[in-house]
């Protein structure tokens, strides 16, 4: 059973399924989960290996910040033997020196008193510090606890089971009404009881966006509102954390089955489960649904947030140029979200093509267009439709992630075929 599970649950650290899902309960504190979790810095015994140590190193690459679990920045970080020993290493090789040499045994020895004097002692980080390669970072529990504000689930029947039941709403969105800054009690429960009706009936709009109470998540720091900064504005996808959920994986399955001739959002699924009898003669999977619409989708696409994400190319494009880049653009102030860019990207390939597109491809191209419009009609019982942007893409209609476009001006997004 490990072998089927290796093989087939590959969402990423921040997916979470329906079931399991954490709920908010009025009358419980709400406990970040998982536990602290905080990235590791490299040891660092001064500026010479462009690491953070316990001041700002003079070198062009940093180590990450260090992130709690629900998102906040953390004020320490700690060391491991291991990432000492590592980092004396890294510092030895570099030099390329000699053994014979009496700099090689000077570094040594500096590397191991280093060791030795930092073992298990936090030291400070500063809060402007990125990846190596200037890339920022944050940890897939900060996105998580990101979705888990944006999307919060209520609790409010205690009839429906509690891994099934619950009404998501929309906390990251400033509606017209404006809730109270410190309510009581009472106060949430009327809120939370009037989201639903007696008969089941459900009502996320009542929801008054971004109360503040202790059973409701927090919000991480780590996305401000507005996210824009002249800084992060002037920062390219190559500094850009991408969210899991949305990064281009070169080998095996990707973390999100999302069909982009669905034309819907409710079809976007998490990577497969392993099938729920432990046979190995049976080997189809279970499918759960990513639920973009939830706390999921809610995610920040990036960290930083940004208020767009232009997708300018198209992986193994047969033509010079993508024809359609678009731009994924955020709202109200917030960051763009993973629902934003699913989607943008679903609108974009829904466009028809215009007959002059057609015509400024090669016969080849415009015979595979053909094949994929068939194929596509065929599976909606002959419905009537005109070519779209989707049979472009063939066979290929699976979005595979992105990365950065190798212009540097936007991301290139992959496809691939089902």
């Amino acid at each position: 059973m490990s072998n089927i599970l290796h093989e087939y649950r590959v969402w990423p650290a921040n997916g979470t399924t329906w079931r399991e899902t954490r709920r908010v309960k009025p009358d419980q504190p709400w406990v970040p989960s998982p536990g602290p979790e905080l990235v590791r810095l490299p040891l660092a015994s001064g500026s010479e290996l462009g690491y953070v140590g316990t001041t700002r190193s003079t070198s062009t690459t940093y180590s990450p910040r260090a992130i709690n679990a629900n998102g906040t920045p953390s004020s320490t970080a700690y060391t491991s033997d291991r990432e000492s020993e590592s980092a004396g290493r890294v510092e030895i090789l570099n030099r390329k020196v000699s053994k014979l040499s009496l700099r090689y045994w000077k570094d040594r020895w500096s590397a191991h008193k280093t060791k030795r004097k930092s073992r298990d002692i936090p030291f400070e980080v500063n809060d402007e510090v990125y990846l190596n390669g200037g890339r920022w970072q944050a940890t897939p529990a900060a996105f998580k606890a990101y979705g888990y504000w944006a999307r919060p689930v209520i609790y409010v029947d205690e009839t429906e089971p509690e891994d099934s039941g619950g009404v998501t709403v929309d906390n990251a969105y400033r509606g017209p009404q404006a809730g109270p800054s410190n309510p009581t009690h009472e106060q949430i429960m009327k809120i939370m009881r009037s989201l639903q009706d007696t008969d089941g009936t459900q009502h996320p709009e009542r929801w008054i966006s971004r109360v503040e109470h202790p059973s409701l998540p927090p919000r991480p720091s780590l996305w401000p509102t507005p996210p824009s900064s002249p800084r992060i504005s002037s920062l390219t996808p190559s500094q850009i954390q991408l969210n899991p959920f949305l990064e281009h994986r070169i080998t095996g399955k990707s973390p999100l089955k999302f069909d982009i001739r669905e034309g819907s959002q409710d079809n976007v699924e998490l990577g497969d489960d392993p099938p729920a009898i432990q046979d190995e003669t049976r080997r189809t999977p279970k499918f759960y649904l990513m639920s973009p619409r939830c706390p999921n989708g809610g995610q920040p696409a990036t960290y930083p947030g940004v208020t767009e994400i232009r997708i300018t190319a198209l992986a193994e494009n047969q033509l010079a140029r993508f024809p359609w880049p678009f731009t994924v653009r955020a709202r109200d102030g917030l960051p763009v979200t993973v629902q934003d860019v699913l989607f943008s990207i679903m609108v974009n390939f829904e466009q028809y093509m215009f007959g002059h597109e057609l015509m400024a491809l090669e016969q080849r191209q415009r015979d595979r267009i053909k094949v994929a419009y068939e194929t596509r009609l065929s599976e909606k019982a002959h419905v009537p439709d005109g070519v779209r942007r989707v049979d472009f893409l063939g066979d290929r209609v699976m979005f595979r992630g992105l990365e950065p476009a190798p212009s540097g001006d936007g991301w290139m997004m992959f496809v691939g075929p089902q």
